[in-house]
């Protein structure tokens, strides 16, 4: 795994459904030599899935991250209470007691069922939860203003079921398996696409993958830029940073998810960040293990599709 497979795999976080000549032409790389890398990170199961879902934008909901030290003692019962929870999305593991959560609550007032979840069942006394404002792999913005109708129709969901554990379906095979027409199906994909209704993105285990993987916590100096200083941070660091994530409620902290070949190279991004202009410091954390699993989000289109027919 080298920075091309990064960037690929940034560019598939942020659009599993991207065409391949649109990814070969934006790598600067041939067509052939795209598809043998993405063949070849799925070999390495570095990529498990791409993956499409309900917008939380649709769903009128967020994103909600939490982290902090475990005292449950053994790592196969934190993931098996994880596992249990169908509000928990991501799981980045540091170590077997260290874990950052990616919930994704059914509303906002499912805060306080979270906090009460952490301390009492995952039993982290003491954890950090923020609140997601805006992710970017590279200059890809993922959260979009939703602009379609309230609800979805039917064909809506049962195409958005079609794609879950298969973003990249071609329209005619979608088509073929829900019994309607190509065209048919295109008008409700696009649809939901330009309304911001449906999001494509990559299950993946970086465990599997040659490198170091981390989360880079960046704290601003007071009246810092950060939308400056995130785009100053792709610009520089672009094959190292996955993605970058800003926060309601930490609105001078940028959150990074980086790969690198070595540690040596992790501690100088991380050295070459804190010397940035508006940096205040910064904080690593390197990754041992991590997981995309379902959640209620993933089961609503079944459900949707069942109580409509």
């Amino acid at each position: 795994m080298d920075e091309t497979d990064i960037r690929l795999c940034q560019m598939l976080f942020a659009n599993s459904r991207a065409p391949v000549r649109e990814l070969a032409c934006r790598l600067n790389i041939s067509v052939q030599a795209t598809h043998r890398r993405m063949q070849q990170l799925r070999q390495d199961g570095i990529i498990n899935r791409y993956i499409s879902s309900l917008s939380v934008e649709y769903l009128r909901t967020g994103r909600v991250y939490a982290s902090g030290r475990t005292e449950v003692g053994d790592y196969r019962e934190v993931k098996r209470l994880l596992k249990e929870n169908d509000l928990v999305y991501v799981v980045l593991a540091a170590g077997e007691d260290f874990l950052n959560i990616s919930f994704i609550p059914r509303e906002m007032n499912d805060l306080d069922a979270i906090a009460k979840y952490l301390k009492d069942t995952v039993r982290i006394q003491s954890p950090l939860i923020s609140i997601e404002s805006q992710v970017c792999f590279g200059n890809t913005i993922l959260n979009r203003k939703y602009t379609g109708p309230p609800e979805l129709s039917t064909v809506d969901y049962r195409i958005v079921h079609a794609l879950q554990a298969d973003s990249r379906k071609a329209v005619e095979d979608v088509a073929k398996e829900l019994n309607l027409s190509a065209r048919t199906v295109k008008r409700h994909l696009d649809r939901m696409i330009d309304d911001g209704a449906i999001e494509f993105g990559l299950d993946w285990n970086p465990g599997y993958s040659t490198g170091i993987t981390s989360l880079i916590m960046v704290k601003a100096e007071p009246g810092a830029d950060l939308v400056r200083m995130r785009s100053r941070l792709n610009e520089s660091l672009d094959g190292s940073l996955i993605f970058i994530t800003s926060f309601v409620n930490s609105l001078d902290v940028l959150g990074c998810y980086s790969w690198t070949p070595t540690v040596m190279r992790q501690r100088e991004i991380e050295d070459e960040i804190g010397h940035m202009e508006g940096v205040d410091h910064t904080m690593s954390t390197l990754l041992r293990d991590g997981w995309v699993q379902e959640t209620w989000r993933d089961r609503l289109p079944r459900e949707k599709v069942g109580q409509k027919k």
